[in-house]
């Protein structure tokens, strides 16, 4: 029976290699003109999304993860803002897309969970006109199918009474509810492609499993793929494919989501899980918090973005930035940018091995699993 499952996955999987990718990443930067200098928000980031699967994008905040997902959904049009690389959706080229043309593709071919669903929802309009606008422009629905549809959409995302609530303004329903709201707007017109921006954040811990359980039944039912955004491992374990670490701008790991778990090689990916607060812990526990603080992006110093902050860095860590490889031990498709690799022995030319770097919770015993940060 274990092989009969090993062999469907491997087949699935294989097909995934196969297929083409619905979402194309390619050495993307963008950089903001300010007046202190130029702000380089996302660095030459590079990443591939099927369709019917999911991504999770995870920093702290202020890594880019924000401004890369806006910026593949085209929002970002400031004359200050400068992009490079390539974004691919279904092959076409969507980088420079203009308002218009970015118009026509955002809501029927991808859409966007914001935030915050107060500062996202218009406050002074009701939901059901909120709900119905994307359809009126995309769809070619009558009035009385619109508000039909609405309805379905209300009802399929779990809010009570639907009909009611299409009558009523965003600030007359709680914030779980104002998310399902959300969440059925993206929705509405059966996107392709879905971009969740720390979809959970301000909700209480038993709504945001609720939340995080809607999203995956709306990715399956439509067959959608899905970029999940946050700065919590918890969130996108056990609920993504893979995941993408970022750091300053930059992926700083990448893994298949098992395979970060069981083998994390960067630093900083270490210090995000050593922070998951754990249930097994006695009350009144410190948490361990990330010392310093993030480079400026104006001023980006040589090395390793990372390296003031960690506790295993060399001297080679802040000469020389460190490019993105992959470990033969573990596999092909788990990439990280560090000198020295978390549990890895490095024999530099002409000298002595280095040992493994191995923190507080690099061991076994100490690292959590999958299933026990998973939200």
């Amino acid at each position: 029976m274990a092989d009969q499952h090993a062999n469907i996955s491997t087949t699935v999987q294989n097909d995934d290699e196969r297929s083409e990718p619905l979402l194309v990443v390619e050495d993307f930067a963008v950089r903001f003109h300010t007046r202190r200098g130029l702000v380089r928000a996302v660095d030459g980031v590079s990443f591939e999304l099927h369709k019917g699967k999911t991504l999770g994008i995870v920093g702290e905040s202020g890594c880019g993860k924000t401004v890369l997902s806006r910026s593949i959904m085209g929002l970002l049009h400031d004359p200050k803002v400068e992009r490079s690389g390539r974004v691919l959706f279904e092959g076409r080229d969507v980088t420079h897309l203009g308002r218009r043309q970015g118009r026509s593709i955002r809501g029927t071919e991808m859409a966007m969970v914001f935030q915050d669903p107060m500062t996202s929802l218009n406050p002074v309009m009701k939901v059901g006109r909120q709900l119905t606008e994307g359809m009126k422009a995309h769809l070619g629905l009558t009035p009385t199918q619109r508000v039909e549809s609405a309805v379905r959409l209300l009802r399929s995302v779990g809010i009570p009474s639907p009909e009611r609530r299409m009558e009523q303004y965003p600030f007359e329903l709680s914030g779980g509810m104002r998310q399902r709201v959300t969440i059925a707007i993206a929705m509405a017109c059966n996107p392709k492609l879905l971009l969740a921006d720390e979809p959970t954040t301000a909700l209480d811990v038993t709504i945001q499993a609720q939340i995080l359980n809607l999203l995956d039944v709306e990715k399956r039912d439509r067959n959608m793929g899905m970029i999940l955004v946050t700065h919590d491992l918890g969130v996108v374990a056990g609920r993504t494919e893979e995941i993408v670490v970022m750091y300053a701008g930059q992926i700083v790991e990448r893994a298949p989501t098992a395979e970060l778990f069981n083998a994390i090689r960067h630093p900083y990916t270490e210090a995000l899980l050593r922070s998951i607060p754990k249930l097994d812990e006695p009350s009144g526990t410190p948490l361990a918090a990330i010392g310093g603080r993030p480079p400026a992006l104006h001023a980006i110093p040589p090395g390793c973005r990372f390296a003031p902050r960690c506790p295993y860095a060399q001297r080679r860590c802040f000469e020389d930035a460190p490019p993105l490889t992959s470990d033969a031990s573990v596999s092909a498709a788990h990439t990280f940018a560090c000198w020295y690799p978390v549990g890895v022995e490095i024999r530099p030319t002409g000298g002595p091995a280095v040992e493994p770097a191995v923190g507080p919770s690099a061991g076994t015993s100490a690292r959590p699993t999958v299933e026990a940060v998973a939200r």
